[in-house]
């Protein structure tokens, strides 16, 4: 069969002898059906007068071909396009029969895995001033030193321009990885990085969020040599991306001027942690990373195409990266991540981590990891349903083709959601909320996570 579309590809005359129906229809597809013969009636000298009639109609059947292929190739095209839709669409499971206690439990909320781990990078100095327990900036480090690869794609906020602004680079070193250690909370394009790739010389680490590693998935299916750049593909846990606006009233709020700071962080510290500002003048401001995280968990200004999304554990990643959301470690002096791999090349990395005490960590059962994470990973797999089918009520289209039908808190729930997302369209009523008084803000926040824990 092969060497038939070989032979066809090159426009070379060919006999077969095959034995299903798929080898004629081929051939049909180039009107040459008659060049097909069956095995069960093969012989050598059927064989022998078969090929001396194409030897004889030789430029008959190299017209046919030459007349057909480019149609037949724009057909077989539509494969790959087929194909890249599959791939890059959502990973879409039906919940299973046993959600806890099986390996396909786990994988319905986690997405296919090798290995899962919690724990913290080993080096203090790794961890002083990352968002979590600098897992991440320690395994670009690790592959940056082995030798794995030549660079790693990372983003952090910087002061640009009067304002800060998300900036992406290829950091080659372990002074340019740790720079990035802090986390962005703001929706940012990373499309355009991504694909540059292509044009450098060697392998890359690339580090994103669900969404951004599923479009990288895409350009890869479209860029063959982007593929063979990308060596390791860090994801990291993501509830939802804000619009840079809620940053903006945040700091208008709190009078910081954007351009006057020098330096920005939004989380640092021991569990929810607190936000750093350093002011070009040398002052520094702190306050508590809730401070936006208020707002940011009313989904404020949320990215409309975080409402559609179903991947929480960045299941397009080679490795998956995040808090470790556990009442047992609240009190631990070290924040703690957790963190699996999806292939056996990654696990091998973590586990040689491991050995060497780069990682202070030790495997972990996956169910630990959906305890960490429940109310997001219920938002994503679940709660979803009920957005889909409210959506509309509030001018809004949530995509959703997954198998589940809404609950009643799913119903319930979809509205409390959906509202702030509509309301902060306008920057009036965006203003409106963030002056209430916070207590107010807090009850409305718990009726969501309430209906979002089961």
């Amino acid at each position: 069969f092969h060497a038939m579309i070989s032979g066809l590809t090159m426009g070379v005359p060919t006999l077969l002898v095959g034995w299903s129906h798929k080898y004629l229809e081929v051939l049909d597809m180039f009107q040459l059906g008659e060049w097909q013969m069956d095995y069960s009636r093969f012989s050598l000298d059927a064989i022998c007068d078969r090929f001396r009639d194409l030897v004889h109609r030789e430029q008959e059947v190299r017209q046919k071909i030459a007349a057909h292929l480019p149609a037949v190739t724009k057909s077989s095209e539509r494969n790959w396009d087929l194909a890249a839709e599959l791939l890059s669409a959502p990973i879409i499971r039906p919940e299973p029969k046993r959600p806890f206690g099986s390996r396909e439990g786990a994988e319905f909320w986690l997405g296919a895995f090798d290995q899962c781990f919690i724990g913290h990078a080993g080096d203090e100095q790794i961890r002083e001033g990352a968002a979590s327990g600098g897992v991440v900036s320690a395994v670009l480090i690790h592959l940056l030193e082995t030798g794995r690869i030549e660079g790693a794609l990372v983003s952090r906020l910087i002061a640009k321009d009067g304002r800060l602004q998300p900036h992406t680079w290829l950091a080659h070193t372990r002074e340019e990885t740790l720079s990035a250690r802090t986390s962005i909370y703001l929706d940012f394009p990373l499309a355009r990085h991504l694909l540059s790739l292509k044009d450098f010389p060697g392998r890359f680490a690339v580090v994103a969020l669900p969404c951004q590693l599923k479009a990288l998935r895409r350009m890869e299916q479209k860029h063959p040599e982007l593929r063979a750049r990308i060596a390791f593909r860090l994801g990291l846990l993501c509830g939802h991306a804000s619009h840079r606006k809620l940053l903006d009233k945040l700091l208008e709020r709190k009078g910081i001027p954007q351009n006057q700071i020098a330096d920005f962080a939004f989380r640092k510290g021991h569990w929810r942690g607190r936000t750093y500002v350093r002011m070009s003048d040398g002052a520094e401001i702190t306050f508590p990373y809730l401070d936006f995280g208020l707002y940011q968990n009313l989904w404020l200004y949320c990215a409309p195409r975080c409402l559609a999304c179903d991947d929480h554990f960045a299941e397009h990643s080679d490795m998956s990266f995040g808090d470790a959301w556990l009442p047992e470690l609240k009190s631990h002096p070290i924040k703690h991540s957790i963190f699996l791999s999806r292939n056996p090349e990654s696990t091998a990395v973590l586990q040689e981590m491991i050995a060497h005490g780069t990682l202070a960590a030790e495997p972990a059962d996956p169910f630990t990891f959906i305890r960490a994470q429940k109310r997001s990973l219920i938002y994503h797999k679940k709660n979803i349903a009920g957005r889909h089918r409210l959506a509309c009520l509030f001018g809004m289209t949530v995509p959703y083709r997954g198998p589940h039908r809404p609950r009643w808190n799913d119903l319930l729930g979809a509205p409390l959601f959906l509202l702030p997302v509509r309301l902060s369209r306008s920057d009036r009523w965006a203003r409106f909320i963030m002056r209430l008084p916070k207590p107010l803000l807090y009850p409305y926040i718990a009726l969501m996570k309430l209906l979002i824990n089961f």
